[in-house]
């Protein structure tokens, strides 16, 4: 499975509010998502970090919509325009 289909399928666990399949499915994309790390420039490190605390935010306050916008709108746009999903 492609990051890109990891992050829809999680997108669609959060609109059927399957909690539980989106916390394990985040736990396993983090490994495909930290190989990014090794491939990124610095710039790029540092708009996925930026990314990753605020997904990590969302889900600490268990704020699933701020996840799935961030999912939306800023990680699978920078991993689509990086070609890498």
């Amino acid at each position: 499975m492609s990051i890109l289909q990891g992050l829809e399928n999680i997108q669609e666990y959060i609109f059927e509010y399957d909690i539980n399949k989106v916390k394990s499915s985040i736990q396993g994309l983090i490994e495909k998502l930290m190989s990014l790390f090794k491939e990124a420039d610095k710039d790029e490190v540092k708009i996925l970090n930026e990314v990753f605390s605020y997904m990590n935010i969302a889900l600490a306050n268990k704020d699933y919509l701020l996840l799935a916008d961030l999912i939306e709108y800023e990680l699978a746009p920078f991993i689509k325009n990086e070609k890498r999903g």
